[in-house]
């Protein structure tokens, strides 16, 4: 078998060694809390709160109304019951 530059080598596990180790050492030095990250959730909520509040008024709305047209519609296809109950007053005749 012939090996020439077209051949792939394989990284080891070993090889991501110095990798690995240094990970930890370079995330510890940031802070918990900075300004630069409390202006980016304040705008992110500045555009994203009215937006949600937005969608929700529309859908209560569409909601409210899918409902009374619901309710019409069974009103309209309710059979009319000409039977008077037994709660009903008496005929004054």
């Amino acid at each position: 078998m012939a090996t020439g530059a077209a051949t792939s080598r394989r990284l080891r596990l070993w090889h991501t060694a110095g990798v690995l180790a240094a990970l930890p050492v370079a995330t510890s030095n940031q802070p918990g809390f900075s300004f630069t990250n409390l202006l980016i959730l304040a705008a992110v909520i500045a555009v994203f709160y009215p937006v949600q509040k937005k969608i929700r008024e529309v859908a209560s709305r569409r909601r409210r109304e899918r409902w009374a047209q619901e309710e019409a519609q069974q009103h309209r296809s309710a059979p009319r019951d000409t039977d008077d109950g037994p709660d009903a007053p008496a005929d004054p005749r």
